[in-house]
């Protein structure tokens, strides 16, 4: 995946005590997607993550056999961050690959809070660590559940402006 429709999806943090997109739980940083720091109790978010897991033989399938039109292929995974290791941040990763226990990319945006780890560092993750996919196939998002929760709590003015800075459509439920 090409780090530039990544600066279009929106990175997000679990932390603990967070309550939802109020003003102080988005992070703007420039030139990077916004952080929303979302609390671990979240259940819409941690519906998302389950499903997310849940789905991850379809990405997997997809990933090793794509059809035509499939394409920006990611997965976002935990990290512990490096003052709480309680704490995670969840980022993107792009060039995926799989080898039938854990899934290896490149991390996709500079981390807020997981300081240990780099803009395009690769990474291996353990399966149980993913916590979303994505696959945009002939413009159309498939997977992407967390960025679903997030882009439904926008309000409208936000959510127009994000809609329309991103080069695929976001389909109602799946």
């Amino acid at each position: 995946m090409k780090r530039t429709i990544l600066v279009c999806i929106l990175a997000w943090t679990l932390a603990s005590g967070c309550s939802l997109l109020q003003g102080d739980d988005v992070v703007k940083r420039e030139g990077e997607p916004d952080v929303y720091r979302i609390a671990s109790e979240d259940e819409d978010m941690n519906a998302a993550i389950e499903q997310a897991q849940a789905t991850l033989d379809t990405f997997v399938e997809f990933l090793n056999s794509p059809k035509p039109g499939q394409t920006h292929f990611s997965i976002k995974a935990k990290f512990a961050t490096k003052d709480d290791p309680a704490s995670f941040e969840h980022i993107w990763l792009y060039d995926v690959e799989y080898d039938r226990e854990q899934f290896s990319g490149r991390i996709g945006n500079q981390p807020l809070d997981a300081t240990y780890l780099n803009l395009d560092e690769q990474v291996q993750v353990p399966r149980e660590d993913v916590t979303d996919w994505m696959i945009i196939e002939d413009g159309v998002l498939l997977g992407g559940y967390t960025l679903r929760v997030l882009v439904d709590r926008m309000g409208s003015e936000e959510k127009e402006t994000f809609l329309e800075s991103i080069d695929f459509e976001i389909p109602d439920g799946e």
